[in-house]
């Protein structure tokens, strides 16, 4: 198969990425260091395939072992590189005020695809602001602010209480919370219950135990 269209086939038209542009060397090699053309979109989408460990859909796209060896950076890199991917050490500016888990693509000009999994989001910015190096990542550390306002997921209930998921036979609603629960890699207690079919189909409750 031709290597552009792999590229299409496998990861461009799987996530939906219809505003994509990605350039190829004259040999036919894709450049995969720089210029990949995109909506704010679609570099979204593409950072929340990572964020996803890979899923789309429920149907696997990257290999969710290719995502979490990503998150761990080459020891001669110096702890900040892996994969085509950045990643936070706080001995770099405090760490721009970023989460330590934040791993994040680096474009020219001051675009970013930051991937944070312990706020359970994606930030997209695009711009054309070149560094200053005498004043260090000035952009980073804005977007470090901004990642503050969002709330850390390990403060949320989930992880504080215990899920219990209520199901009832053929209930696709169920399937799907169980699914999204897994997929963020909580446990959770499911009881199987009758209910009409005026009822709700799907409930999810916590409790205090």
């Amino acid at each position: 198969i031709d290597y552009y269209d792999f590229l299409q086939e496998n990861l461009l038209e799987r996530i939906g990425l219809n505003n994509t542009t990605l350039e190829f060397d004259k040999s036919g090699n894709f450049i995969g260091g720089s210029s990949v053309y995109a909506s704010a979109r679609d570099y979204a989408r593409f950072g929340y395939l990572y964020l996803r460990d890979g899923l789309w859909e429920d149907e696997q796209v990257i290999p969710k072992e290719w995502i979490k060896a990503t998150q761990i950076p080459k020891s001669n890199t110096g702890g900040i590189y892996k994969n085509k991917f950045w990643l936070i050490d706080s001995r770099f500016e405090e760490g721009y005020g970023l989460p330590e888990d934040t791993y994040y693509c680096a474009g020219f000009g001051g675009q970013y695809i930051l991937i944070i999994p312990s706020k359970d989001i994606v930030l997209v910015r695009l711009g054309e602001t070149y560094r200053d190096t005498s004043s260090g990542n000035k952009v980073l550390n804005y977007l470090g602010e901004i990642v503050k306002i969002f709330p850390d997921m390990k403060m949320n209930w989930f992880m504080q209480n215990k899920i219990i998921v209520y199901t009832s036979n053929n209930c696709s609603y169920c399937v799907r919370a169980k699914k999204l629960l897994e997929q963020k890699g909580l446990s959770y207690e499911e009881i199987n219950i009758q209910i009409r079919t005026d009822q709700r189909e799907e409930m999810i409750s916590k409790s205090n135990g």
